[in-house]
């Protein structure tokens, strides 16, 4: 289970009634947000549709750094407790220490330093992309939850061009409309990958993109700049996990310190900015109604967790009588 899971699901109806529209969202450019009026600077021109997952995860990683880079705040918050940890694990486990481990290990453990470098000092922008393609790959084993037996180390290994020439061109949108358009400063509060104490945990799952001083950022590669309710039911998604778990005084919470006060996209092709103003008053309905569904959703998988934990093969058989 996670966030998307309940937006697809149980929750679904609530958020398609509480969701900002398209006309309530703005754009730093002053262009209709979500509309042709974007330049796409970055053509997509992927032919294998695994590799977008890729590209995309792949740019979380180096929007984080290149924004760690340009920043006097903890740099090395951007580079540890990466997801892409998680999948370097899942594969420990699978490869049981031998020597395929070893070289996935020793080129994480290189990667990690190199980013190190490139935050603090400076790196070649080439070895930094590679890197990146490299935890993308980890992360995705992780997320996807890959079968052990058919993770393939020389894919996980390879550098595919088409891969590495579109994240060039994107790096190079990014530090020209989001890096130098001033929405990041030396003395910027950022926080990468935030999730939400116990409200994440019971949900199943959710991590956003970065926290930007009030901005809560969900990074897109997308192709399509048109409005896609479910992105937008996931941001929001995020905002009232963040509400909740406040309300309950939850200090794991990794915004506990900050508020969310705007909710955005960064559009990485056309390098723009989607955003809405976000508030405790203008949500206070939306947010309470939300936690009372949530925690009732809550409890009723935590009973049935127990059950199955209590009675595990009067579970089974119930299953085997439904089918």
């Amino acid at each position: 289970m996670s966030l998307t899971t309940l937006i697809n699901g149980e929750f679904k109806d609530f958020f398609k009634e509480v969701i900002p529209s398209k006309k309530e969202f703005k754009t730093f450019s002053g262009k209709s947000a979500f509309s042709k009026e974007y330049v796409q600077y970055a053509e997509y021109k992927l032919k294998n549709p695994y590799n977008s997952t890729i590209v995309g995860t792949a740019f979380d990683y180096l929007a984080r750094w290149t924004i760690a880079k340009n920043i006097n705040g903890i740099k090395e918050d951007s580079y540890s407790k990466l997801i892409a940890e998680q999948g370097l694990k899942y594969w420990e486990r699978a490869a049981k220490r031998d020597k395929k481990y070893n070289i996935i290990q020793k080129k994480y453990d290189d990667g990690i330093k190199n980013v190190e470098r490139f935050v603090n000092e400076s790196s070649n922008g080439t070895d930094i992309i590679k890197i990146a393609i490299f935890f993308a790959k980890l992360e995705n084993i992780w997320r996807s939850r890959v079968p052990r037996f058919c993770i393939d180390i020389e894919k996980l290994l390879e550098i595919e061009k088409e891969v590495f020439d579109d994240l060039v061109v994107l790096l190079e949108v990014f530090q020209t409309k989001f890096i130098n358009s001033g929405i990041i400063t030396p003395e910027s509060i950022v926080v990468y990958n935030p999730t939400f104490g116990d409200a994440t945990y019971f949900c199943g799952g959710a991590d956003a993109d970065i926290y930007i001083d009030g901005t809560l950022y969900d990074f897109k590669c997308t192709k399509r700049e048109g409005y896609v309710w479910k992105d937008v039911a996931q941001i929001l998604g995020y905002y009232l996990l963040d509400c909740i778990s406040k309300d309950n005084k939850d200090r794991e919470n990794d915004l506990d310190k900050y508020e969310i006060r705007r909710i955005a996209f960064y559009k990485a092709r056309f390098g723009e900015v989607e955003y809405y103003d976000v508030s405790r008053e203008s949500y206070s309905q939306t947010i309470k109604e939300f936690e009372k569904m949530f925690w009732k959703y809550v409890r009723k998988r935590e009973i049935l967790k127990m059950i199955w934990r209590e009675y595990p093969k009067v579970c089974v058989n119930l299953q085997t009588d439904v089918r």
